[in-house]
């Protein structure tokens, strides 16, 4: 599939199943699954390895939505502020499990779509902001090097961490977290004169525009129920 309509799903994806139902979810994890099965389990390590750094913000929606969310309670025939409720569990299971389809969404978009071509397809997406005066191009160059950056510093915290494997947790975190701002601050200040190039897609076939486009009636279609 040309990159572009690959990005164009993921977004139509993303988009949809942030208001979806329940089906809609379930719709969702049978359309990853069978992405899963066609690329091989592309991105599904890199997934699981961000679920598991996300746990406590999993937890704390969970919790939230429990405390929160109006409604039968969970136990005890009294309604108390203090009581979860029946909604709250099952409001806030949807959410974590939203954001768990997102993520694996996104590291097989990532996986499968070399960052070139990834780029790209936003400066294609992006193109109508010419007419505000705004450069698609630029965009895409800086998040080109906004992920440069990023991976250089999970490699940089990756040495780090091995470093200081025997330390404590705390201190291992803090002196982490000093190495990391100093490698920031003198890779901010050393010049850099690489050249970087965007890639410029030509339009898509319109036949790989279905995929989007199905992905969305698909959605719209289970909405209602």
């Amino acid at each position: 599939m040309h990159p572009v309509p690959r990005l164009g799903t993921f977004l139509v994806f993303a988009v949809c199943l942030s208001w979806t139902s329940p089906l809609g979810l379930g719709l969702a994890g049978g359309v990853l699954l069978i992405v899963a099965l066609i690329t091989g389990g592309a991105g599904l390590a890199a997934s699981l390895r961000m679920i598991l750094r996300l746990r406590w913000l999993f937890l704390s929606i969970l919790i939230i939505y429990l405390w929160f969310t109006p409604g039968q309670p969970l136990f005890g025939s009294n309604a108390s502020r203090w009581v979860p409720s029946w909604e709250g569990v099952s409001a806030g299971t949807l959410r974590v499990a939203v954001l768990v389809m997102l993520v694996l969404a996104a590291n097989v978009l990532l996986a499968i779509t070399p960052r070139q071509q990834l780029v790209g397809a936003l400066v294609w997406w992006c193109g109508p902001l010419r007419a505000m005066g705004a450069s698609p191009e630029r965009l895409a160059l800086r998040l080109s090097l906004s992920l440069e950056a990023l991976e250089a510093l999970q490699g940089q915290l990756g040495h780090s961490w091995q470093r200081r494997a025997g330390e404590g947790r705390l201190g291992l975190l803090g002196r982490a977290a000093g190495e990391m701002f100093r490698y920031a601050a003198e890779r901010a200040d050393a010049p850099s004169c690489q050249t970087r190039q965007v890639a410029l897609l030509s339009s898509p076939p319109w036949r790989d525009w279905v995929y989007p486009a199905g992905l969305g009636v698909l959605f719209a279609a289970v909405a209602p129920l």
